[in-house]
């Protein structure tokens, strides 16, 4: 079945049970002088019940789209519905011949009820403990048989009177002599429920909250059948409905944080691969550029590059925080391999504050900007790249200030989303890590300063 119609069929469940609360309401209104208290109780408290439900599946069509347990979440709540409002129903029609049709269907459907939210409820916990494989398929087998049987003594009850009968007369409901066996069948299919619930390997509370479902509205059903006049069922099923809808709830958004996080983890891996062969390609083009015309100064250069990847090879592949401190050592490496390839580059540290925590390799491709695209654009070859650090009231600063040729800011926030491997793989990186971000202000012709924020109570070391 597709999405739409799913959604749509949801929908017209939907307002079939507001209508079915507003048809209780009405009822009560236009006849509460003649009725009894407890049968004023039993509308009242389906009225409520039913609405809630309603209530609940609103919120579940507006995840967009229904996964599969969400729709078999949909289904449950929706006979959850019909046999709440058939049993409630029961108590307006029964007793009066005019409605003999309407009692016959009303009985019907609610005798179908418990074995068809048995056999839902079955399929949920079904897929959630099929993993287990304690003889899952052999009991699935026994619930289908078990739900032909008791729906063609349903079905075929209009003719044989074997579960109940409605007298014509008097339009009173009475037992059948095959009631007990529908019964015994309907408790088999709960205990097959109630072992596997058993059997999954979760915890205690959530085992109760999954028993509460069948278990509460049954025992109450037990409760009113055997004494013939409390009501107790529409209660017992709207307190199982609320639990169940927490527990699945809370299942829900576990499942989502899971996913949020291994997106999140995916997508720091894959910027993390995307760091590294960039500051290797660039290092080793440094070193080739030096091979033909200082092949000493290359030979250097490459000791340095192995003495770097020595250090930090086992920190590049873990896209996590790392203190500030080791930060900064990562970069004074890269900086030993850069001041041999450009002699009158010169380097600043005004470090005030270093306790704190960052992501790794996010300095090192700022700088690098600041050297391939500020410094080295100079027609001066001199010039000067300064890296700071503070605590500023509710975050930790870094600054990279440099005195090359500066840039249009405008043009720069065009170019985010292109595909920039440094600049925006630090911003999505400093974001997904610890909330921070990196921001530039720049004038042409004097320089840029290049500044980085991390909120101060996240990151600490």
């Amino acid at each position: 079945m597709s999405e739409k119609a799913i959604r749509w069929l949801n929908v017209s469940g939907t307002l079939a049970e507001f209508a079915m609360s507003f048809f209780f309401a009405v009822y009560l209104e236009r006849n509460i002088s003649g009725m009894e208290l407890g049968h004023i109780l039993i509308l009242s408290v389906t009225a409520f019940a039913i609405l809630i439900t309603a209530l609940i599946h609103l919120s579940l069509g507006r995840r967009k789209p229904m996964d599969q347990d969400q729709r078999d979440a949909a289904v449950l709540f929706h006979l959850t519905t019909i046999y709440m409002f058939t049993d409630s129903l029961y108590w307006i029609v029964n007793g009066r011949p005019e409605f003999y049709f309407v009692n016959m269907v009303v009985n019907t459907v609610f005798c179908l009820c418990p074995v068809l939210l048995t056999l839902e409820f079955w399929r949920i916990i079904g897929k959630m403990i099929r993993q287990s494989r304690y003889h899952y398929s052999e009991a699935c087998r026994l619930m289908k048989w078990l739900t032909w049987i008791l729906t063609l003594l349903m079905l075929s009850n209009a003719f044989t009177g074997l579960i109940f009968t409605v007298s014509p007369v008097t339009g009173v409901y009475a037992r059948g002599p095959g009631y007990y066996f529908y019964f015994g069948l309907e408790t088999v299919m709960l205990i097959c429920c109630a072992v596997y619930i058993m059997l999954k390997p979760m915890q205690w509370r959530d085992k109760l909250i999954l028993m509460i479902y069948p278990f509460v509205p049954y025992i109450n059903a037990l409760i009113q059948d055997w004494t013939g006049g409390i009501q107790l069922l529409s209660q017992g099923t709207f307190i199982s409905v609320f639990f169940f809808y927490s527990n699945l709830k809370t299942q829900w958004e576990r499942e989502m944080t899971r996913r949020e996080h291994e997106l999140v983890r995916s997508q720091l891996n894959s910027l993390q691969q995307q760091i590294n062969p960039h500051f290797l390609y660039n290092t080793l083009s440094s070193v080739g550029s030096l091979c033909e015309s200082d092949p000493a100064k290359a030979q250097e250069m490459v000791f340095r590059l192995s003495d770097y990847l020595h250090d930090s090879f086992s920190d590049i592949s873990k896209p996590a925080m790392i203190p500030f401190d080791r930060e900064i050592m990562f970069l004074k490496h890269y900086l030993s391999i850069e001041t041999i390839r450009f002699p009158h580059l010169r380097i600043h540290f005004e470090l005030s504050c270093t306790e704190f925590q960052i992501p790794c390799f996010t300095l090192q491709p700022l700088v690098e900007n600041a050297i391939k695209h500020g410094i080295c654009k100079r027609r001066k070859s001199e010039g000067d790249v300064t890296i700071t650090s503070e605590c500023s009231g509710q975050d930790y600063l870094v600054s990279i200030i440099d005195n090359g040729v500066g840039f249009d800011v405008e043009r720069l926030k065009n170019m985010e989303h292109t595909g920039h491997i440094g600049i925006e793989n630090v911003r999505l990186r400093l974001q997904l890590l610890c909330n921070g971000t990196v921001s530039f202000s720049s004038t042409p012709g004097e320089g840029t300063v290049c500044r980085i924020s991390i909120p101060l109570d996240e990151n600490r070391e």
